[in-house]
């Protein structure tokens, strides 16, 4: 039942299970079970998942730790849809767009052998909170157990340019060296997304251009890629962005080709694309998008859908454990948890012996 809803809608779920014979849950048990799953699993999450990490072995080859971070809209139950929608009608704005959403957090880590190999991926998801603090800790157990057992691990941090995303990333740098997981000759480097940067560059090209103009998709294009190969890319990417806000004339389309211009501008010690390849390290997100997706989107995201916080994060911990290979081991401390103490009674005569038993 945990399962199915962690990968369908407890309606889907309710129509599939008595197809298999012998389980027929309703559909409220199937809305409340993961809720009440998830209640057991927060009051002993930092236990349990520390105990699922001991568990596994980091694999030998590993020699390349990334840990990237991104965000994606969740529809809220409390996002107060309707009055924000109101409050834009009547300032005259336009009404249309995300309003209700806030942004849950998805966390992943990432082991690559020195040949560039995915070994292993971790995954977490946690619903809206202040400055993500949960999963900041995730982040940092997972990555301080592994950084403890690689001998000379290459440790990447790799979000969009989100400041809060950054600020967790360097948070759990200097906590790592804190506390001795991570020595001071170990190399580190911190990357902005490229598929994100190429964007921001799509959207300048199309202020100055046009928007999916040809000379737009043109000049983006040879950006992008000098962007990407050449050492010197971002300092080309930012003269060029100079020239075309300084003949663009004062107004709104000016100022927004400022905002892209500092975006790349104040990134660009983390957008050294070329060197980066050289040294074998990844330049974009993938699979933390890919997170997103199968973590939020795809079971949280589908039409008429809205949530609460606790609803959401029970679905949330059941699809992190799928994705990351870790149910079997998260339900084992699951279902142990349900289980109770049992204590035996044998009576002999006017002599009791008392057996307390490990479990029902």
């Amino acid at each position: 039942m945990a399962h199915s809803v962690a990968v369908m809608t407890p309606y889907e779920a309710e129509e599939l299970l008595p197809k298999f014979g012998g389980l027929a849950p309703s559909r409220s048990s199937l809305d409340r079970l993961p809720k009440r799953i998830s209640e057991r699993w927060e009051e002993h999450r930092a236990e349990w998942e520390a105990a699922i990490r001991a568990s596994e072995a980091v694999p030998v080859a590993t020699g390349l730790v990334v840990v990237s971070l991104d965000g994606v809209t969740v529809p809220m139950k409390d996002g107060q849809r309707l009055e924000k929608r109101e409050e834009a009608r009547s300032q005259g704005k336009q009404t249309r767009g995300p309003a209700g959403y806030r942004e849950a957090g998805c966390g992943v880590v990432s082991l690559y052998s020195d040949h560039q190999e995915r070994l292993q991926t971790v995954y977490y998801g946690r619903m809206p909170e202040s400055k993500k603090v949960t999963l900041y800790e995730q982040l940092l157990a997972e990555t301080s157990d592994v950084l403890s057992a690689v001998p000379c691990p290459i440790l990447v941090l790799m979000s969009d340019g989100a400041p809060d995303n950054w600020r967790i990333l360097n948070q759990i740098v200097d906590k790592a060296r804190e506390d001795s997981h991570l020595k001071p000759d170990d190399a580190v480097y911190r990357i902005a997304d490229f598929f994100h940067a190429s964007e921001h560059l799509k959207k300048a090209t199309d202020l100055f251009y046009g928007q999916n103009s040809p000379q737009s998709y043109g000049a983006h294009e040879t950006l992008r890629r000098c962007l990407r190969d050449e050492d010197d890319g971002v300092d080309t990417v930012v003269k060029r962005l100079t020239y075309y806000r300084n003949q663009t004339p004062p107004g709104k389309r000016r100022d927004k080709l400022t905002t892209k211009l500092e975006y790349f501008r104040s990134r660009a010690e983390h957008m050294r694309y070329a060197e980066f390849q050289r040294l074998g390290l990844p330049i974009g997100t993938g699979v933390t998008e890919a997170a997103c997706k199968t973590l939020v989107t795809q079971r949280m995201k589908r039409s008429g859908q809205r949530w609460e916080n606790r609803g959401g994060q029970s679905v949330l911990t059941l699809r992190a454990l799928l994705r990351s290979g870790r149910w079997e081991a998260g339900w084992d401390k699951i279902s142990d948890n349900y289980r109770p103490k049992v204590t035996k009674i044998d009576k002999k005569k006017h002599l009791r012996l008392v057996e307390v038993l490990d479990a029902a």
